[in-house]
């Protein structure tokens, strides 16, 4: 895992024009397996690690699902 920028990237999701958010991902959706090699290397854990990520995915998804189309 060398951590270059070309790895990672920005998602914006916009729910209406004030509420938007912003996210860090790795661009080849291989997030589980760059945490458990780093993991492996640090002597860290994996199991904590990959926990923390499936749980701010679905905290993600979570805010997606409370959306609430803007009245016009």
């Amino acid at each position: 895992m060398d951590g270059s920028s070309e790895e990672i990237g920005m998602m914006s999701v916009a729910a209406n024009s004030n509420i938007s958010a912003a996210y860090i991902l790795c661009r080849d959706l291989r997030c589980t397996e760059k945490i458990e090699e780093a993991a492996n290397l640090s002597g860290k854990n994996p199991e904590h690690l990959v926990h923390q990520l499936y749980h701010r995915i679905e905290t993600f998804f979570e805010n997606l699902s409370d959306y609430q189309p803007e009245l016009i």
